[in-house]
């Protein structure tokens, strides 16, 4: 690595850790609203009953849909160390920030032939601020920076952590002919994010068609079958997950969950038009990377995704 590169991954880091500390001095101490006390309700359920928990609200014996394995991983977190809720889902947003910090950096690296340190930073800085000021979504999922002190201990942002390191791993198994071992522990992790927040497998899940249509070119169906069996593979194992059903889940047609949800829909187009001028710059990008391989993963995925939403 040259000077030049060098002193780009050192921004990269003094960012990451500048964001770290400045996020562990609101996140901590932060003063926390909305649905965060349904997933602290949660966790503190799932810390007194680890194996047979009941409805974290009502006096119900019924399943939820926040039992996931990283409900269930800071449950036990919570349990193990005797950190009230709250305090264990504060510590779970720093360990999400850090592993999303890591897992974005790796993902860079995994995707880009060259310049891979300077699309890190620069990736960095425009994830967090490339939004509008002042219509940017204050919501889980979305972790720009005016909000992320607040989601760093959601599930989605775990999900989307461990997304990005599960599409970099993939793409660098397929690449490198790993056993089917290690493909078995993707298809594990796969599964939780499945549970853990299903909006953000839908996006892991393309990610990994995405994956094994550009290595195809190479390897032939062997890697589309690959990437067929990881998918199913994950989603069997949702399936069988004992502390919610995720068939009822998926099938269910919740009214409540529409009603507020339906912003993110309505307003769409209003919020997110000022970064639509940014667009066209990308399409030399997408062009000399559809040049080196027709099925370049990278841009499958914008396509796809973009048809999906």
């Amino acid at each position: 690595m040259n000077l030049a590169n060098s002193n780009i991954w050192n921004r990269y880091l003094v960012a990451s850790c500048a964001l770290v500390l400045l996020m562990a001095g609101t996140s901590l101490g932060g003063s926390w609203s909305h649905d965060f006390w349904e997933h602290s309700a949660v966790v503190k359920e799932l810390a007194t009953h680890p194996l047979d928990p009941v409805h974290p609200l009502f006096l119900l014996d019924a399943p939820h849909a926040f039992y996931s394995p990283y409900s269930l991983a800071t449950g036990l977190f919570s349990k193990l160390t005797s950190l009230p809720p709250a305090s264990a889902l504060a510590v779970a947003g720093m360990f999400n920030l850090i592993f999303l910090l890591v897992s974005f950096r790796f993902f860079i690296y995994q995707f880009f032939d060259t310049d891979k340190v300077t699309i890190s930073f620069y990736g960095l800085f425009f994830v967090l601020f490339l939004w509008p000021a002042e219509t940017a979504w204050h919501w889980s999922g979305f972790i720009h920076f005016g909000v992320l002190w607040r989601v760093l201990p959601y599930p989605s942002t775990f999900a989307i952590a461990a997304t990005l390191l599960i599409l970099a791993l993939y793409s660098r198994a397929l690449h490198r002919q790993e056993k089917f071992s290690f493909f078995g522990l993707l298809c594990c992790l796969s599964a939780a994010v499945i549970l853990t927040h299903p909006t953000t497998a839908i996006v892991m899940l393309v990610g990994i068609g995405a994956i094994s249509l550009q290595h195809s070119v190479k390897t032939g169906y062997k890697a589309l079958a690959i990437g067929v069996i990881l998918g199913f593979g994950a989603l069997s194992l949702a399936f069988v997950w004992p502390y919610y059903s995720f068939f009822d889940l998926i099938k269910a047609n919740n009214p409540d969950f529409h009603q507020d949800s339906i912003v993110l829909y309505q307003e769409t187009y209003s919020r997110i038009f000022p970064v639509l001028f940014a667009l066209p710059l990308t399409l030399p990008i997408i062009i000399n990377r559809l040049r080196a391989n027709r099925f370049d993963a990278l841009v499958v995925m914008f396509c796809a995704t973009f048809l999906i939403y």
